[in-house]
């Protein structure tokens, strides 16, 4: 019995060392982004987590994001390690990023603008910090600003290869000679810069001369085995949200999915609904999400008679949402600013018939006609049109839908995405 005890210690501990030497053998990565999950089941900067955890088989990860009251400071998720950097007193005034994101933030609020400054500082000197306490190898920074700009000063110290992924609203949205130089110190710093759609490239380089040897376009990517569509998804879907409505509405019914802000463009889709409801009087708009404009949205709905056509849910868990995909006919996207909306990947995965704005980089995964429709933004009657459309002709559902699923697994499955970004990290190192 003591040689069994003795040859399983030995084996453990031979197990460690293994594990051990793996990770020193391993490349250190540092994420510096502004939008993150805060704890367990939070929807901000969920896509930036999926792509991560899924590279800690290669790397040793590590990420940097803002601190927010009632998050950790330090914590281990997946096998990533995780630092939150305060940068304002009190913490209950750290209000800058998350929720709608930054630039709605400030919109919201002006006096924001006086707390940049001090998220600027905190982060550069959380990373020169990481850089060094962590013995990090590559710095990989979401958005030109502030990470990239941050990342930038501190991997010069150091002198760390530095990744730049713009995810479009950074170049869309911040526009002038002073964001363009800006753009221009990070673009010189960085061995690489990654963009989520091709459209962003060609508006990069409409401004700003650049060597296109470092621009790659990688997009965000969606986990084509959660998000799906099936009988049994379907079935436990209606379950969920007959409990979270008190009843289950009846079809057809049409889904959105995104932050409650300006920028969403939701106010468009609800006002599209009374023409929608002249052809089909039963007709349900799920709105999943939260944000600065939920109230303005309800009370809108309540003006135009729609309260009980229009249900607003809230946030809802992100590995919940392929229930709520499945109870879908069609999905809508209005949005006046966008990336390369990750909501769409998770609608095209589940087989969902998808309306959206032709803006930004959506016109390259949504092929109008093929696997979904594509509309003017800020236009309620072309929404409602192609709502209509859809709803009306069945054999057009099923074909889109058939083509929609195609497009996820071909093109945005994880799978796919993180393969590019390992041989990326790895001709960078």
């Amino acid at each position: 019995m003591k040689k069994y005890f003795c040859d399983y210690e030995k084996k453990i501990i031979r197990k460690k060392i293994i594990k051990e030497t793996i990770k020193k053998n391993k490349k250190n990565i540092l994420v510096v982004t502004t939008s993150f999950p805060r704890w367990p089941g939070d929807f901000s900067g969920v896509f930036i987590l999926e792509l991560l955890k899924r590279l800690t088989d290669s790397f040793n990860i590590f990420v940097l994001a803002p601190h927010f009251p009632k998050s950790a400071f330090k914590e281990t998720w997946f096998g990533l390690t995780i630092y939150r950097f305060r940068y304002f007193l009190p913490t209950k005034r750290q209000e800058v990023c998350y929720g709608p994101g930054i630039l709605s933030n400030l919109n919201r609020n002006r006096l924001l603008i006086f707390i940049l400054p001090f998220l600027f500082i905190s982060q550069s000197l959380k990373i020169i910090y990481l850089i060094k306490k962590e013995n990090i190898d590559l710095v990989h920074a979401h958005w030109f600003l502030p990470s990239g700009l941050t990342a930038s000063l501190a991997t010069k110290i150091y002198q760390r290869p530095l990744i730049v992924t713009s995810h479009g609203p950074d170049i869309l949205s911040l526009k002038g000679v002073f964001f363009d130089k800006i753009r221009s110190i990070v673009f010189n710093r960085a061995e690489a810069i990654t963009f989520i759609s091709p459209i962003f490239i060609r508006q990069f380089i409409k401004n700003q001369p650049i060597k296109l040897n470092k621009v790659y376009s990688i997009s965000m990517g969606v986990d084509t085995n959660l998000f799906q569509s099936s009988a049994k998804i379907k079935e436990d879907g209606e379950a969920r949200l007959r409990e979270k409505l008190g009843f289950y509405p009846s079809p057809p019914i049409l889904l959105f999915v995104g932050a409650l802000a300006e920028r969403k463009g939701v106010s468009y889709l609800v006002k599209s609904m009374p023409a929608i409801i002249k052809n089909f009087p039963k007709a349900a708009l799920l709105i999943i999400g939260s944000g600065p404009e939920r109230e303005e949205l309800e009370n809108l709905s309540l003006n135009l008679n729609l309260k009980k056509n229009v249900f607003f849910l809230g946030n809802i868990e992100p590995q919940e949402l392929p229930y709520y995909y499945n109870q879908a006919d069609v999905f809508v996207l209005p949005s006046l600013v966008e990336g390369l909306p990750v909501v769409l990947m998770e609608a095209l995965a589940c087989g969902l018939p998808i309306v959206a704005t032709r803006i930004a980089g959506i016109p390259d995964m949504i092929k109008d006609g093929q696997n979904g429709f594509l509309v003017s933004p800020q236009s309620p009657k072309e929404l409602s049109r192609a709502v209509i459309n859809i709803l009306l002709n069945g054999e057009l559902r099923k074909n889109i839908a058939k083509e929609a699923q195609k497009t996820a697994r071909e093109k945005y499955d994880w799978s796919v995405i993180v393969e590019q970004f390992k041989l990326l990290y790895q001709n960078t190192l």
